[in-house]
């Protein structure tokens, strides 16, 4: 996203990309950005850097909230990214 916005204050976001992604749909509890306890509907697992200020487009045109986001380690370092909607 880069943090611009327009002149309403609303963010501008540079063009679309496919991402590889496993998609899950299951109901799952995680934490939002302030620690609350929230269900997550569907969990994204991508090769990428994503953040909660992203938007995200699915298969079925569904354009969820992002909930969180955790980079998720291996031994020789980054490995995957998961988002929570």
């Amino acid at each position: 996203m880069g943090g611009a916005y327009d002149d309403y204050g609303n963010p501008i976001y540079s063009a679309a990309e496919d991402i590889p992604a496993r998609i899950f749909k299951k109901n799952e509890m995680t934490r939002d950005i302030e620690g609350k306890e929230v269900v997550s509907t569907t969990q994204i697992f991508i090769e990428s850097t994503a953040t909660t200020k992203d938007r995200i487009t699915l298969p079925a045109g569904e354009k969820p909230l992002i909930i969180s986001v955790s980079d998720v380690d291996d031994y020789s370092g980054y490995h995957h990214t998961v988002i929570h909607t």
